[in-house]
C-alpha cells in the first residue's frame, strides 16, 4: 500500500466526528464525513487493510491537491498540539485610557495594512508564508530569552492597534486580515507572534487570532475553547 503525505500547501485536522482540510492554494476549506474520515486516517498511517475502499478516496484526494504519495511534495500528517490560550493580553473587563498615538504609530499601521493587503493580492499562501519568513528575520536579529509573561510595551502597541485600527478597517467578520495586520504592526515593533488557524464542525465555523507568548491578542478566549487548531504561522 502506498504511503501518502498531506501537500506542503494543505493542513489537516480531526475532530470528534470528521476531518478538515484546509488549503491555501484555493483558500477554502475541505471537510469529510465520518466514513471517509476513517479511511483517510488508515490512508495516513498506511494500514494493511484492504484497501478497495481506499483507492477512491486517495484518488480523489490526490485530483484534489490534497494528499501525494510524492515525500518531496508532502510531509507527513502530525497534529498540532492544543494551543488554547490561558488568558488575554487586555482581558475585557479590565479598564485601559485610550493611549497617546503618535503620527508614527500611524504610518506604521498604515504600512502594516498596505503590506497585508499586497500579499492578500497573492493569496493566503503567499500571505501566511511571508509571515513565516518575517518572524524568521525577527529570530535572526533578536537574542534575547522570551518569558511567558506580558509587559507593558505589549499591551500599549496592542492598546494603539486597537485605537488606530478602525480607521483604517472594521473588525467584524475579518478575522484574517485583523490577525495578519496585528502580527505585522508587532513585527515592526521586533515582537514575534503566532497565528492560529482554528475550525470547529456543526455548524462549520472558521477562526483565527494572534498570540504571543500564550496570551491570546485579539479574541475572547472563552470562544476558542470549541475550536480545533488546523494550522499555526510562527
Amino acid at each position: 500500500m502506498a504511503k501518502y503525505f498531506i501537500n506542503k500547501s494543505v493542513h489537516l485536522c480531526f475532530t470528534a466526528d470528521c476531518a478538515i482540510f484546509l488549503d491555501l492554494r484555493s483558500d477554502r476549506y475541505i471537510s469529510l464525513d465520518s466514513n471517509s474520515t476513517d479511511v483517510l486516517r488508515r490512508l495516513l498511517i498506511g494500514s494493511d487493510s484492504d484497501s478497495s475502499a481506499e483507492s477512491p478516496l486517495a484518488s480523489e484526494l490526490m485530483r484534489e491537491g490534497l494528499l501525494t504519495t510524492d515525500r518531496r511534495l508532502g510531509v507527513p500528517f502530525s497534529p498540532i498540539v492544543s494551543v488554547r490560550p490561558p488568558t488575554a493580553l487586555l482581558p475585557e473587563h479590565h479598564h485601559w485610557d485610550p493611549p497617546r498615538c503618535s503620527a508614527l504609530d500611524l504610518l506604521k499601521l498604515i504600512v502594516a495594512y498596505i503590506a497585508v493587503r499586497i500579499s492578500l493580492c497573492r493569496g493566503v499562501l503567499y500571505a501566511t508564508a511571508r509571515a513565516t519568513r518575517r518572524n524568521a528575520r525577527i529570530d535572526g536579529v533578536t537574542s534575547h530569552t522570551r518569558v511567558s509573561t506580558h509587559t507593558s510595551r505589549e499591551c500599549q502597541l496592542l492598546q494603539i492597534f486597537f485605537q488606530l485600527r478602525p480607521l483604517l478597517f472594521p473588525s467584524r467578520d475579518e478575522c484574517l486580515l485583523n490577525s495578519l495586520v496585528l502580527s505585522e504592526f508587532f513585527a515592526m515593533h521586533a515582537l514575534r507572534s503566532q497565528i492560529i488557524f482554528a475550525v470547529k464542525t456543526s455548524p462549520f465555523f472558521a477562526h483565527c487570532w494572534v498570540q504571543r507568548n500564550g496570551f491570546v491578542l485579539n479574541s475572547r478566549p472563552e470562544l476558542l475553547g470549541s475550536l480545533m487548531p488546523i494550522m499555526i504561522v510562527e
